[in-house]
């Protein structure tokens, strides 16, 4: 399913009222806020999976210049018998039945610095030893070729 990001205010426009996010108070409001308090990493995956916008800025001094980046991101549940799982684990000394969640990221943009394409893909496998920690397995990175292997905490 895609994902839609509200509309952007116009600069103009008066912020809202402060409030406090994460549902840690929502009393002002009627509108459901969305927190992973208490959910499990599976969960988290389970509400990743979709196509997802994402902009970046980044400033560079040097230059004097704002780059913008506009990306589009899909995520896919992998399945944890697939052959992409298996061979992540494999190579980080993992035992695939270890694995309690993995997803296939791809990503495709552009942006207004450079006219060299912005894609990719990456694999991810998650390790739960205990209910809100592990490792998470990566096939390859964004800036380098090369699998990892990282902690993780919810």
């Amino acid at each position: 399913p895609t994902r839609t990001l509200p509309a952007r205010r116009p600069h103009s426009a008066s912020p809202p009222p402060a409030r406090m996010v994460f549902g840690l108070d929502n009393s002002d409001t009627d509108e459901e806020v969305w927190s992973p308090a208490g959910m499990t990493v599976k969960e988290f995956f389970d509400r990743s999976v979709g196509t997802w916008k994402s902009l970046r800025s980044s400033h560079n001094i040097a230059f004097g210049h704002v780059e913008e980046v506009n990306t589009e991101m899909v995520i896919v549940d992998l399945a944890l018998d697939s052959e992409e799982v298996k061979k992540m684990a494999e190579q980080q000394g993992i035992s695939v039945e270890d694995v309690v969640v993995a997803a296939h990221v791809s990503w495709e943009g552009y942006s207004d610095w450079d006219d060299k394409e912005i894609q990719g893909s990456t694999c991810l496998a998650i390790t739960e030893p205990t209910p809100n920690k592990g490792k998470m397995l990566r096939s390859t990175g964004y800036a380098e070729e090369i699998p990892a292997m990282s902690d993780w905490e919810i």
